[in-house]
């Protein structure tokens, strides 16, 4: 899941944006991507982050 959220963000900020400033992303083949991406938000806001914090970053079970 962690794994998503740094890939769907990474594409939306170094390939969606720059694209979509210089006006080149509608009529691309990328212009669908964004919408659906922008739907990370949901699973990050169900996402159990104190389960996570403790698992992922402290190494604790």
């Amino acid at each position: 899941m962690l794994f998503m959220f740094l890939y769907e963000g990474l594409w939306l900020c170094f390939v969606a944006y720059p694209m979509w400033k210089n006006g080149t992303l509608e009529g691309s083949e990328a212009a669908d991507w964004p919408q659906i991406f922008m739907l990370i938000i949901v699973p990050m806001i169900f996402m159990p982050w104190e389960y996570v914090y403790k698992t992922n970053i402290l190494g604790r079970n």
